[in-house]
């Protein structure tokens, strides 16, 4: 005789979703000191129920490695976005380094206020002459 938790590890599905079959089915388990367990039939019927409905015979493995894959999925954009981000800041450096370069060479004055996040620079206006 088996309990409903080791019936449902068997399985690959929760204790919660093989008492859900159990009143589907109607089957009633024998109570013993404190415990529902089933005998051989009522247990070879149980997983049986599984097998005719593949998909939820194999529902809690497949579950978990969905969620592992959506997980290593993130994972990797999070990589390729912070890569992305990296080569955006240099290549905006690399533009207000090059706007201050033209500035300079123009006879222009150019203010740079630097920050973490982020560079304001002024330039002079067209109509100063």
């Amino acid at each position: 005789m088996k309990t409903i938790t080791q019936i449902a590890d068997e399985i690959g599905v929760s204790g919660q979703a093989l008492r859900n079959r159990m009143r589907k089915l109607l089957m009633v388990p024998a109570y013993i000191g404190g415990a529902f367990y089933f005998d051989e039939e009522k247990e070879k019927a149980l997983k049986d129920s599984y097998k005719v409905d593949s998909k939820r015979y194999s529902r809690g493995l497949s579950e978990k490695s969905h969620r592992e894959r959506m997980i290593d999925i993130l994972a990797e954009q999070s990589k390729t976005l912070k890569a992305e981000l990296i080569e955006k800041n240099k290549q905006i450096e690399n533009l207000h380094r090059h706007i201050d370069e033209l500035t300079a060479k123009l006879g222009g004055t150019v203010t740079v206020k630097q920050t973490q996040t982020h560079k304001d620079t002024t330039l002079p206006r067209a109509d100063n002459k």
